[in-house]
């Protein structure tokens, strides 16, 4: 059954300029997976653009065919290389996986 992976993250930088600036940075670090990790079915990142109160900064929405799928993804060297290069700017992540 397919599996729609959810990650939310809360961005450390308090000034807002830069808050912008690494959640761009971290939505085109994502985006590279897209093609280059053959399970990977569908991503789409966003950005918060509304930002209120208790809003997260930026989230990914993927899609894999199973959860042998999101476990080929989140090994795939790839994907470790945008945590190495994106991880010191969030302050906070949190995750939701569920079948479709």
């Amino acid at each position: 059954m397919p599996l729609r992976h959810i990650v939310v993250f809360r961005l450390a930088a308090e000034d807002t300029t830069q808050r912008a600036r690494d959640a761009a940075l971290i939505k085109r670090e994502l985006e590279t997976l897209d093609g280059r990790i053959p399970q990977l079915r569908s991503l789409q990142v966003g950005v918060d653009s509304i930002a209120a109160q208790g809003s997260w900064d930026v989230v990914l929405i993927a899609d894999f065919d199973d959860d042998d799928g999101l476990q080929a993804y989140q090994r795939h060297p790839a994907h470790l290389s945008v945590i190495g290069r994106t991880r010191h700017l969030h302050q906070d992540r949190a995750a939701v996986d569920f079948e479709f």
